[in-house]
């Protein structure tokens, strides 16, 4: 039923139905996958099994969802959101672009999560900015959305 409310809140609000579903604090429980298969999402972005974009299997089976995999290590509140110790925001950023330089150099996805109640001050987002004009400076790199790169995926051949 909730899941129902936010598609039609989301649907109305954006005049399209989200393709794309992340869990809250990326708690996956038993239940979701089979929820959101039965809703027909393209991709999720809740798991942390690997540092490149795969097809979710259950049950043995090949399910069609593609999985934008994350981690801990690419968002900012084990860093900004413990104990009210902020680091500085130039060593927070120096980890996630030597985190991007491995994903680069690897050929893969790099998935950033960001919440505006830590990084939206002014120092985190000078070296956002920074981070941002970084990772344009490379060839190659492409700024895509969680549906365009699950789409992408469901072109390629598995490795």
């Amino acid at each position: 039923r909730l899941l129902d409310q936010a598609i039609e809140y989301l649907t109305k609000a954006t005049g399209k139905k989200p393709a794309g579903y992340r869990a809250r604090s990326w708690a996956f429980s038993t239940s979701t996958l089979d929820l959101i298969l039965k809703k027909g999402f393209l991709y999720d972005s809740s798991l942390q099994a690997l540092d490149e974009p795969y097809e979710v299997m259950s049950r043995g089976k090949n399910t069609g969802l593609v999985e934008l995999a994350i981690g801990w290590t690419l968002t900012e509140t084990p860093f900004l959101g413990q104990n009210g110790r902020m680091p500085s925001p130039e060593l927070l950023y120096g980890m996630y672009r030597d985190e991007f330089d491995g994903a680069y150099a690897e050929g893969t996805l790099f998935v950033l999560t960001l919440h505006p109640y830590l990084s939206g001050h002014r120092a985190p987002m000078k070296h956002l900015d920074e981070f941002v004009k970084y990772m344009k400076s490379k060839p190659g790199v492409w700024f895509a959305t969680g549906t365009q790169i699950a789409q992408y995926v469901k072109t390629q051949t598995p490795r």
